[in-house]
């Protein structure tokens, strides 16, 4: 296979961590014609694979219309949320601020490749919608898509989003405790972030609104607005997975095993944080 892909895999467990399924069928989509050249060369029909029942069924499905038709169909509808997984999955900085702007364009990309079959796409975007609008749709994602600075400032995009500022209120409104001065101050902030005044309209902040994380850009932005400042860090600094956590309780289970089970708790965590960062470090 090696030979026909040009070197290529198929597989790739490492760099995917979710969803590897859906990208294994997507490289195999990618490698329609070098699998079909691989099945009807005299190296694959004089082996023993093609005389082999798997090898046979192999045979048939990458020679069957269908088969890459259907292929297509899935690999279309899944590469838009694979890229949510990953934006979601991602160690380089909390997804936040970028959740509720990325499953809106999923859902639009999704409609988008499928306008002429919309008979196709509406069962899988009602799975979507109820995944959505009934286990992962809560008031801090369009808070954080309000309070990141990449989003805030085009005004295209936020027209799109009017009820993101109600969801940022109704964060609000539960962080207050009743605080009317709080909630004075609050308001006034939103104004100088959304208008960019102050420290938020200098050149620096502007360039720095996609380069920096939205957590990053509000520490050093911010201080003009302290409450919200504050406000907009704990936000924007949640995580939206719980895929950390596993990774991090698999790592514990390794080197808590029934043969090192006495360890003292502190050199149990040192072990794990150690542990942990040297996987982020080589990936």
């Amino acid at each position: 296979m090696r030979k026909f892909t040009g070197g290529k895999e198929i597989i790739r467990p490492a760099p995917t961590r979710f969803a590897t399924n859906f990208i294994a069928l997507q490289n195999i989509l990618g490698h329609k014609d070098a699998l079909r050249a691989m099945v009807t060369s005299r190296e694959w029909t004089t082996s023993a694979y093609a005389k082999d029942s798997k090898g046979k069924k192999l045979t048939d499905d990458v020679l069957n219309s269908l088969f890459w038709n259907e292929c297509a169909t899935i690999v279309k509808l899944t590469e838009p949320l694979i890229r949510v997984l990953r934006i979601v999955d991602s160690d380089d900085r909390p997804s936040m601020g970028y959740l509720y702007h990325a499953m809106h364009q999923a859902r639009d990309e999704m409609i988008k490749r499928f306008r002429r079959r919309k008979i196709v796409v509406e069962p899988y975007l009602r799975i979507v919608d109820s995944r959505w609008d009934l286990q992962l749709h809560q008031n801090l994602h369009a808070a954080g898509f309000w309070l990141n600075p990449c989003f805030q400032y085009d005004s295209e995009l936020m027209d799109k989003h009017p009820r993101s500022v109600s969801r940022l209120l109704d964060v609000i409104e539960r962080y207050l405790f009743g605080n009317p001065t709080l909630q004075e101050n609050l308001t006034n902030e939103m104004r100088l972030f959304r208008n960019a005044e102050n420290d938020f309209g200098r050149s620096s902040a502007i360039n720095d609104r996609s380069r920096l994380a939205p957590d990053e850009w509000w520490v050093t932005y911010g201080s003009c607005a302290p409450n919200l400042q504050k406000l907009a860090i704990r936000v924007l600094s949640q995580t939206c997975s719980a895929s950390g956590c596993e990774r991090n309780w698999s790592i514990f289970e390794h080197i808590h095993s029934k043969k090192r089970n006495r360890l003292e708790h502190q050199r149990l965590n040192d072990l794990v944080f150690v542990h942990y960062n040297l996987r982020l470090q080589q990936r």
